[in-house]
């Protein structure tokens, strides 16, 4: 399948504006790039780079030894040069795409970059089918984390690839999967939001915990505990929104199907402003099979509570394991 290897260079892209490459004035070392400058410099060389189709100069955005993936896709790319060729790759493969930056979150150890993928998939073939040519657009964000002078050292790349197959085929997908439309526009504006360390921030972090440590010993009405009552939940992979009490019922109703679902590892956390941005590894079986995923989710607080919830996920990684759909490759 040609959609899941090339949607990860989706991505490549969003960090084009992450390296201050401002000159030095008399200095003949140039400073280090700070986590913010690299984030908040992303959105115009990005739209560069995508506009002008120059996978050489994506490519430049990163180490020789960095590590490219998709989560949900067994391998990524590593080095400048496999990079490299999967944009290249992703040029030939969409007609007019583009590229549109929405919000980012900057913490100390690594940003979180959202964005939205919009363009033409170009007439081939797909999941070993011959499929037309028809527009596609999806939100995702990536995982970045970069080298002391401003290089991506790792990207990791949230983005649905079943949304991209609904959207050029729906016949493709499983029976009875539903997708979101195309989307060209940001879903919530282009804000970039810092950690400071303040302790509304340490807060934030310290209820995003607690809701985890009730999601893993399956207390339901512990999870939704902090929610405010008009609390909206968004998946980017799903159809739909959903307020309060539905969410709590889809969070039951999950957790009685995959009872020893539990949440073994948070790789990277960033509080920042009135969000708490959590990236989870998750562990359950289903149908006697061992099935491992993996989430970006994000709380916005306000006054304590939780008034918005939104995740980024690929949901081809539970759809491989559990009913072997789809194979690596790229779209």
């Amino acid at each position: 399948m040609r959609t899941t290897k090339s949607a990860t260079v989706i991505s490549i892209l969003l960090l084009a504006a992450c390296r201050d490459r401002s000159a030095p004035a008399a200095n003949p070392v140039p400073p280090r790039p700070t986590s913010t400058a690299m984030a908040t410099g992303f959105a115009k060389e990005a739209s560069e780079a995508f506009d002008a189709h120059d996978a050489q100069k994506a490519g430049a955005l990163f180490t020789e030894d960095a590590v490219l993936s998709l989560v949900g896709q067994p391998d990524g790319d590593r080095g400048r040069a496999a990079i490299e060729q999967e944009v290249a790759e992703l040029f030939d493969r969409y007609r007019d795409p583009k590229l549109t930056i929405g919000r980012v979150w900057v913490g100390h150890e690594a940003s979180v970059i959202e964005f939205v993928f919009s363009g033409t998939r170009s007439a081939g073939e797909m999941l070993g089918t011959k499929v037309p040519e028809r527009p596609v657009g999806l939100v995702g964000a990536s995982v970045v984390v970069f080298d002391g002078d401003g290089r991506v050292r790792t990207l990791r790349v949230y983005l649905d690839v079943a949304t991209i197959v609904g959207q050029v085929e729906p016949a493709l997908l499983p029976d009875g999967m539903k997708i979101r439309s195309v989307v060209t526009a940001v879903p919530a504006g282009t804000d970039v939001l810092v950690s400071q360390g303040t302790p509304g921030e340490a807060k934030n972090l310290a209820v995003t915990n607690r809701i985890w440590d009730a999601l893993t010993a399956h207390e339901v009405v512990d999870v939704m505990a902090p929610a405010a009552d008009d609390y909206v939940y968004e998946d980017y992979s799903g159809p739909g929104p959903l307020k309060k009490a539905d969410t709590q019922r889809m969070v039951a109703r999950f957790l009685a199907v995959v009872p020893d679902f539990a949440i073994t590892a948070k790789p990277v956390q960033i509080a920042a402003g009135d969000d708490v941005v959590t990236e989870m590894v998750e562990q359950a079986t289903f149908d006697g099979k061992p099935v491992t995923l993996h989430a970006l989710d994000v709380k916005r607080f306000e006054s304590g509570k939780v008034v918005l919830e939104w995740q980024y996920a690929n949901y081809v990684e539970a759809l491989t394991q559990l009913h072997g759909w789809g194979a690596p490759g790229g779209d």
